[in-house]
This record gives structure tokens, C-alpha cells and sequence, in this order.
């Protein structure tokens, strides 16, 4: 909640609201050649639970107004669309390429109205989203927004970040909440890949699970599964044999 932020963050968060507003406002006047690029604010991590915290409070203050610059754009993907975007470091089909290029270009659109830390907060957003679809049991929706979480953090395939963000920013938090979705892809492809007896689900769990520890080696989870995904591996070469 709002009473939960500090001084400072509130003032961070409403400033960027505001600017943020002003730039959509004036957007609707201006011809493109003279929009002005606002400067970003600086944002204040000190790192661990209470930087994940700001992150959290950041995405949900920024929500909690409810203003049209605030809502996602409308999106022309079809439900379902990570099975053929997927999460490797290409798409695995040229229609997967194809989406998957539409998918980042939608996301590009939408990243031109935000600073660094409203990115960052879409990352956080869409993570949480996908975790609720997960609840739901809507298996698609669930990896759509996990697709878009990466496609806002700069870490989806092949897409390199390192010049995504500004030099100033603190990088290694976007790298925790994208190694973070990484973890949630994997945990779906391991249950798709039980469910439907499916090896190929482990291969891509895999790389999930290995994309996690390069952006954050720290992330216990992501080692953890690794482990089960060779016990899953096992057990399904068992089923098959």
C-alpha cells in the first residue's frame, strides 16, 4: 500500500507518474520530432529483500492510480503465443521467429513511454501476473506473461540487455527478476512436460534453468530444478522404455 512506501520512494514514484502523464499528454500535440526524452530519475537499491520491496511497491504505485499511460497496450498475440515464441535462444520455427519479433516490437512501443524504473516494475508486473494465471490453472496465459516479463527485462533469447538500460542503473536487479520468471518458466515446462509424458518440455526446462543461474548464479532455485529435471528426465526415459 501507499502508507507502506517511504517518504522518498512516494516522492520518486509520483514524480515519475508525473512525468510520465505529462509525457502522454503532450504526446497526443506534438508531431514526433518534437517529443522531448524527459530524464529518468535515480533510482535509490540498496540491494537484497528491501530493493525487491521498492521494485514491488514501484509496479504497484505506479498501477494504483489507474491511469490510461499506466495500462498495458493492446496486444495483437494470440493466446498461447510462448509455445512457438519460446524461450530458447532463437524460436524454433520461422512463424515462432516472426511472433516473436511482433512481440518485442510491441513491447519496444510501450518501453518509449517508461523510464528505467517503470521497466524494471513491468518485469515485476508480468511476473506476478503469470503467477496468478499459474493459479488459475491458464497454463497459455501463464506463459505469455512470463514471455513478456523477458521481453521487458531484455532477456528473452537471444536479445542481449547489456545496452537496454542505462549505465547509471543497477542492471543486476533486472538480471534477478528475469532469472527469477526463468525459474517459473522452467516449474511450467517441468508440469506440461509430466502432464502431456513430453521430453522435449525438460530440454526446454533446462535452459530455463540454465538461463536463470547465468543472469543470477545465486538463484538456489534455479539449481534445484536442474536436479529435477534430471530426475523427471529419468523417470519419463523409464515410462517410454
Amino acid at each position: 500500500s501507499h502508507g507502506c512506501l517511504s517518504t522518498s520512494l512516494r516522492a520518486g514514484l509520483y514524480s515519475a507518474w508525473r512525468r510520465r502523464r505529462l509525457q502522454a499528454q503532450s504526446c497526443k500535440t506534438m508531431e514526433p520530432k518534437d517529443q522531448l526524452d524527459l530524464p529518468p530519475p535515480v533510482p535509490e537499491f540498496s540491494g537484497g529483500r528491501k530493493a525487491k520491496l521498492q521494485l514491488a511497491a514501484a509496479f504497484n504505485a505506479a498501477h494504483a492510480e489507474d491511469c490510461e499511460c499506466c495500462v498495458p497496450s493492446k496486444s495483437a498475440m494470440a493466446p498461447g503465443f510462448w509455445k512457438i515464441v519460446g524461450f530458447g535462444e532463437k524460436a524454433e520455427s520461422e512463424e515462432g521467429q516472426a511472433t516473436r519479433m511482433a512481440l518485442l516490437m510491441e513491447v519496444d512501443k510501450e518501453v518509449q513511454l517508461m523510464n528505467p524504473i517503470e521497466r524494471t516494475g513491468a518485469v515485476f508486473g508480468w511476473r506476478r501476473a503469470g503467477e496468478m494465471a499459474l493459479q488459475d490453472e491458464d497454463w497459455e496465459g501463464a506463459g505469455d506473461c512470463y514471455a513478456r516479463a523477458l521481453a521487458f527485462g531484455a532477456a528473452l533469447g537471444e536479445v542481449d540487455g547489456a545496452t537496454e538500460f542505462p549505465p547509471w542503473y543497477p542492471r543486476q536487479e533486472v538480471d534477478k527478476l528475469c532469472s527469477e520468471v526463468l525459474v517459473k518458466v522452467a516449474e511450467l515446462e517441468i508440469f506440461l512436460a509430466k502432464k502431456e509424458d513430453n521430453q522435449d518440455g525438460l530440454r526446454k526446462a533446462l535452459f530455463a534453468s540454465n538461463r536463470a543461474l547465468q543472469l543470477d548464479p545465486s538463484n538456489l532455485l534455479a539449481e534445484a530444478l536442474r536436479r529435477q529435471i534430471d530426475s523427471e528426465g529419468r523417470e519419463l526415459r523409464l515410462k517410454a522404455a
